[in-house]
């Protein structure tokens, strides 16, 4: 019999990414240690949270200012 597989969340980015544009092609923004969207007030999530509901993720770092 084979062992079950396993997955692992990859690390969160470091500093230097400070938005991420989720599977929907819609932008989250670093603050602090949560990732607020852009376009909704007060929606926050943890990177595993953000994983999890809206990955995959891709950095969007260079569009912040679009």
């Amino acid at each position: 019999m084979t062992e079950p597989q396993t997955w692992g969340i990859p690390e969160e980015p470091g500093p230097e990414v400070t938005a991420v544009r989720d599977r929907h092609g819609d932008v989250w923004k670093r603050e602090g240690d949560a990732w607020r969207f852009a376009r909704r007030l007060g929606a926050l999530s943890t990177w595993d949270g953000l994983l999890r509901h809206e990955g995959p993720l891709t950095d969007a770092s260079d569009e912040e200012d679009r």
